[in-house]
């Protein structure tokens, strides 16, 4: 009999457990038919908002815009998509037609007036149009601010924010400082500006989503970063052979991050590298080890998958001091090279031996021992934004009532930043390149990005969107 009650009891549990499971499918079905029901005032509103679009694509195309048209076009597939980070950037686009249409009214009124011809109507035609695009605006904000609601901790807004600072990033630099930056541009002068515009902002949109979620951001950071690389190489190949006028290097140079550091002092100025090295300092700390120097992914994959080890002893000077050696070395050699008045040979000589080193370091050394040992002993450029991070206010943060010293964290860093002595002080060392493999490896969330400057939660999303802009820049500057 007793027996015979738990077979009942058994039973009993298994049709109520299957009761529940019924009851959470019905559920999900009524949700996922309530979210695909589209009701009349809804595919109104869809129409409305794709008239919107379609008319500032015809204003852009009669003011002879074309790769704002180009531009247009893609937000009208953005509103066609069921992407959450789409409808913010496409209240974005609106809300910068809405300037748009002002500004055109304001032209409107002076040309009138100076010609002394009726401009009314044509004002009150113009401000109907950009009420009904604020309108369509407001109406694309808030829904993807209420659906966002229904999703927590979906990355849409941060995707969105790394969507329209590229967008709008690039778009400045190309009209106000570079002409010819993109490269379809200088191909396609017609419609290819237009084109790379959009496409990289919507390429920094899916990586920032890529890089904000834990289970694919060690992965996504090391994969983009090896695409930076090769199309950094592949360019710089391009420019050497090709006879194209518009992809011919202007002026060719040894690819090694080190010479970023003595060339300043070779030629007696900066040029366009350290300046970007330096701007990748101010926003984003020492990120440019981990995501926008393009010889470390060598390096990286050199390291291979393997766990990091402790390094043997004879290469614990090496972390220590050996960087700093090669820098006050490789700084007096470039003087010494400018001011002696060495022929050129001198100079593409010294700097060909130390490409040579820094290949033999990454091969053998970071290979055979784990861990990205060209970057942490030998390259002069990681040690200088290293330092230069002082600055700045991104930090790894430990928390100590969540840490195990299970040395997860320990096993991924390729940059050796983080073991029981770094995490005894509360984050990571000086050799910290900001990757956060660590903050995605460590099982407890005892790891995290912090700011004083930013509330806890807001440090990764805009450490995200500033990583991923900077990428894409680089990414785009980049140039034969």
């Amino acid at each position: 009999m007793p027996t015979l009650d738990r077979d009942n009891q058994t039973g009993t549990n298994r049709l109520e457990q299957q009761g529940i499971e019924m009851d959470t499918e019905r559920q999900k079905t009524t949700a996922t038919r309530h979210e695909t029901h589209i009701t009349t005032g809804q595919r109104l509103a869809w129409i409305g908002t794709a008239l919107m679009l379609l008319a500032l694509g015809a204003h852009f195309y009669r003011a002879g815009n074309i790769p704002f048209v180009i531009c247009t076009l893609g937000f009208l597939l953005l509103h066609a998509s069921r992407a959450l980070w789409a409808h913010y950037v496409v209240g974005f686009f609106l809300a910068w037609g809405v300037m748009e249409w002002g500004q055109t009214a304001q032209g409107l009124i002076a040309m009138r007036m100076q010609l002394g011809a009726p401009w009314l109507r044509g004002v009150m035609i113009l401000s109907v149009v950009a009420a009904c695009t604020a309108l369509a605006s407001a109406h694309m904000l808030t829904k993807a601010h209420s659906r966002d609601r229904e999703r927590p901790g979906n990355p849409a807004r941060t995707q969105a924010a790394a969507f329209i600072l590229t967008f709008a990033g690039l778009y400045a630099l190309r009209h106000a400082a570079v002409p010819g930056l993109f490269l379809l541009e200088r191909l396609f002068p017609f419609w290819g500006g237009g084109t790379q515009l959009f496409l990289l902002s919507c390429y920094a949109a899916l990586v920032a989503g890529k890089l904000s979620s834990p289970r694919s951001a060690r992965k996504t950071r090391k994969a983009v970063w090896v695409f930076f690389s090769c199309v950094f190489f592949a360019q710089i190949a391009i420019g050497l052979i090709a006879e194209h006028p518009a992809l011919a290097a202007e002026n060719p140079h040894l690819p090694f991050p080190g010479l970023i550091v003595f060339g300043p002092v070779y030629r007696g100025g900066l040029g366009m590298m350290p300046f970007l090295a330096l701007t990748a300092v101010v926003l984003t700390g020492s990120a440019w080890c981990s995501m926008l120097c393009y010889f470390g992914p060598l390096d990286s994959l050199a390291a291979g998958k393997k766990p990091v080890k402790t390094p043997p002893p004879f290469l614990i000077p090496l972390l220590r001091y050996g960087r700093l050696t090669v820098l006050l070395l490789g700084l007096a050699v470039a003087a010494a090279l400018r001011y002696s008045g060495a022929s050129p040979g001198y100079t593409i000589t010294a700097a060909t031996l130390f490409s040579v080193v820094s290949l033999i370091a990454l091969l053998f050394f970071s290979r055979r021992y784990t861990g990205m040992l060209h970057c942490t002993t030998i390259c002069p450029m990681g040690l200088v934004i290293n330092v230069l991070s002082r600055i700045s206010p991104w930090r790894i943060r430990l928390d100590a009532g969540r840490c195990t010293d299970c040395g997860a964290c320990e096993a991924v860093c390729l940059y050796r930043a983080i073991d029981g002595k770094a995490r005894a002080t509360g984050g990571a060392s000086y050799r910290c390149s900001l990757c956060r493999d660590c903050v995605a490896a460590c099982p407890h969330d005892a790891l995290s990005l912090r700011n004083p400057l930013l509330p806890p939660r807001a440090a990764g999303p805009v450490f995200t969107v500033l990583v991923v802009f900077l990428h894409v820049l680089f990414l785009t500057a980049v140039r034969p």
